[in-house]
């Protein structure tokens, strides 16, 4: 078993989490849907913990995959778009994975949630252990793992530390943030594309 850790700095939908076995992905047809469910079909600003079952039984440890995030969000355009962010991984035995993975719940209502009214916040923390095989990335071999700066906000750092911030720093630090994704955004989308001429992962890195 193992988890992703989605991190968020505003809202997305539709997320489907596909993986390839491949040891170097070029197209969508290269990625199997891992999952697409109810639980992240509507996803709030912060930090989600999902948990991931199934992986193949072929796989032993050293064996090296990727990860896929297909999600839609309307970041910096008037319409929801379809957006892709990518993550390498690398196959551990259990007993040689030493850490918990830093994965938590931890999220703030967003903005189609502020229209309807009613909605609170729902921070929660609940790590993730690993029980059969575990999935760690110390170093994307690819360069091209889910991380900072990544496509509309998908983990752009401690989301929960913004909430620390008050007055005017944190305007300056959103809009500062969201300058620097924009550009990022537009290199992506310029050069993120695999050979079916779909973009199917992001390329940002730390």
């Amino acid at each position: 078993d193992s988890a992703v850790a989605l991190v968020a700095q505003d809202d997305y939908y539709d997320a489907k989490i596909s993986i390839s076995y491949s040891d170097d992905p070029k197209s969508n047809d290269d990625f199997n849907t891992f999952l697409q469910a109810k639980e992240i079909s509507d996803l709030n600003p912060g930090h989600t913990c999902v948990n991931l079952t199934g992986i193949s039984s072929s796989v032993k440890a050293g064996d090296k995959a990727t990860f896929q995030i297909i999600y839609r969000a309307d970041w910096d355009a008037p319409h929801n778009q379809t957006l892709y962010a990518c993550s390498d991984i690398t196959f551990v035995n259990a007993a040689d994975f030493k850490f918990r993975i830093p994965c938590f719940n931890a999220t703030e209502p967003g903005q189609d949630d502020k229209k309807k009214g009613g909605v609170t916040a729902n921070p929660s923390a609940t790590g993730s252990s690993e029980d059969q095989f575990s999935s760690s990335d110390p170093g994307s071999s690819g360069g091209s793992q889910i991380s900072g700066g990544a496509i509309a906000g998908i983990v752009v750092g401690s989301v929960a530390g913004v909430g620390l911030v008050i007055g005017a720093a944190a305007l300056l630090w959103r809009r500062r943030q969201k300058g620097q994704l924009r550009e990022r955004i537009r290199r992506i989308e310029n050069g993120a594309h695999g050979e079916s001429g779909k973009p199917y992962c992001s390329q940002a890195s730390m």
